[in-house]
């Protein structure tokens, strides 16, 4: 009799540029230690849905300052998926970002190269309400917590 053992697909975060279909996997939150001063940060990690990327779990993040004060890089991004409508109906309340955990987003990847890495880097420009951009690659499947 055979002895299986399943081997688990590993993540990649080498992917290409263009508009692609997003669910938020996780949060994480880490302090930062920087010039300007110490702060948290948090980091939002996307599984992206890839069909072209058969043997690898294409994923995605970036990181920002925790403050969703108007102007800041994270109120921009959630404005942006999230639509500033949401804000204008929410303000002084709070935003539980662990609720987002499951959500859609069609996510605009560019690549950057960072100094000691021989590959680029791919960043998440900006994140759209689902079926808000024309994708470069369809998702495989329909699916969605929205």
């Amino acid at each position: 009799m055979p002895i299986e053992v399943q081997i688990p697909l590993e993540n990649t975060f080498t992917l290409d540029e263009g508009n692609y279909r997003g669910r938020l996997q996780t949060l994480s939150r880490k302090p930062n230690r920087c010039a300007k001063g110490p702060h948290e940060e948090i980091r939002l990690l996307f599984a992206m849905n890839m069909p072209s990327i058969k043997n690898r779990i294409p994923m995605t993040g970036r990181n920002f300052a925790l403050s969703l004060k108007g102007g800041t890089e994270l109120r921009r991004f959630l404005e942006g998926w999230l639509g500033k409508t949401f804000f204008d109906a929410n303000g002084g309340k709070s935003l539980d970002l662990e609720a987002l955990i499951g959500r859609e987003a069609d996510l605009v990847l560019i690549h950057f190269q960072q100094v000691g890495y021989p590959k680029p880097m791919t960043f998440i420009q900006s994140a759209f309400p689902p079926g808000s951009l024309e994708l470069t690659e369809e998702p495989a499947v329909k699916e969605g917590k929205d």
